[in-house]
């Protein structure tokens, strides 16, 4: 078992890509952060890893349904953005456990409050908004701002981006159950050589287990050693096909992240000793616990 306490953000700083391309060893599990990018006219090549805007349109499913929900958040920053740990399971269908933050998702906080970004998707403007206390710039959108492959247009501040955020293809589900063996996904998988994000969650504690299965439509979480750090916790999964546009370009030469996320979802309890076949209850909860909820 390796766990490691991080503030776990599953966010992603890299080239135009589909997470998608099989795992590389410059292909960090979390977003890239650090000082740089000065808002001078400096000629200096920006640095890869320093990101000064997170941008991103994602869209939810559970396992055995299709109806989506789909929201966008964006997060700028004035000053250095905040520090992020990265976490990198070994390679294609591996995993890791370890400890998180409440939200393994969430993007940095924002700490630049004057833009105004907007998303310009079947012939309308959909502004975003920060209310409050709010981290972030955030809005729910309709279905019709979700084309499959479609590049959305973004702008903030009087700054326009064409095409700067990607749209993967739709992830739809099959099933989601807990057996002995682990917890078994399927899904309408694409390119097998193609990476997909994992993480199963609880928040009280914070804990998980990420994983990089192959896009080839099923995937099975052991409970040796990976669910079983979870026992006696109610989980969320979140199995995801990401886009990434990674060369947003801000006022002074700084970079920002934009991605898109077709995700599916659902809900388990993770009862003490059910992989063994020793819990007394087992035949009971099955019913309640042994598929998507």
């Amino acid at each position: 078992m390796r766990l490691r306490s991080l503030a776990f953000l599953l966010l992603l700083s890299g080239g135009l890509a589909v997470l998608a391309c099989g795992p590389t060893d410059d292909d960090p599990f979390a977003r890239g952060g650090g000082g740089g990018g000065d808002d001078d006219d400096s000629t200096e090549e920006a640095d890869p890893n320093v990101r000064w805007a997170y941008w991103d349109l994602v869209r939810v499913t559970a396992f055995d349904d299709t109806t989506a929900t789909i929201s966008t958040r964006a997060s700028f920053f004035t000053d250095e953005p905040s520090p992020l740990f990265p976490l990198q399971p070994d390679g294609l269908d591996a995993c890791e456990a370890g400890e998180a933050g409440p939200d393994p998702h969430d993007p940095p906080r924002s700490s630049d409050q004057s833009p105004v970004p907007s998303i310009f998707a079947d012939g309308e403007d959909w502004p975003l908004e920060r209310a409050g206390n709010d981290q972030w710039y955030s809005r729910a959108v309709p279905d019709r701002v979700w084309t499959e492959f479609a590049s959305l247009t973004l702008s903030s501040g009087g700054t326009t981006w064409e095409e700067a955020l990607p749209l993967p293809e739709n992830l739809v589900g099959v099933s989601a159950t807990l057996s002995e063996d682990g917890l078994e996904l399927e899904w309408e998988g694409s390119v097998a050589e193609n990476q997909l994000r994992l993480v199963v969650f609880a928040t009280d504690p914070y804990r998980y287990v990420a994983c990089l299965p192959a896009d080839d439509g099923s995937f099975t979480v052991p409970a040796e050693d990976m669910l079983d750090t979870l026992e006696d916790l109610d989980v969320t999964v979140h199995l995801r096909r990401e886009t990434r546009n990674d060369t947003l370009t801000l006022p002074g030469d700084r970079l920002g992240t934009t991605f898109g996320v077709s995700a599916l979802e659902a809900q388990f309890s993770i009862e003490d000793g059910y992989w063994t076949g020793d819990d007394d209850d087992d035949d009971d909860a099955g019913d309640d616990d042994d598929s998507a909820r």
